[in-house]
């Protein structure tokens, strides 16, 4: 099986972003640590779930109107 130029170019640039991007997810995941937060999980601010209930309360008092 003969692979054409293009498919080889095409195969390596494939190879070398799928490298690159493995070694840019596994940097920053040290960088940070495996323990800490990333913006993206759970919180228990106190802040953040006033203003949940605030919301749902808005919500709920058109429903009384």
């Amino acid at each position: 099986m003969k692979l054409s130029i293009e498919a080889k170019v095409a195969a390596a640039v494939a190879i070398a972003f799928a490298a690159l991007s493995i070694g840019a997810i596994a940097q920053e995941q040290s960088q940070r640590g495996t323990g800490s937060s990333n913006g993206y999980g759970p919180t228990n601010s106190t802040a953040l779930n006033q203003v949940r209930l605030r919301g749902s309360e808005n919500s709920l008092s058109g429903l009384h109107d």
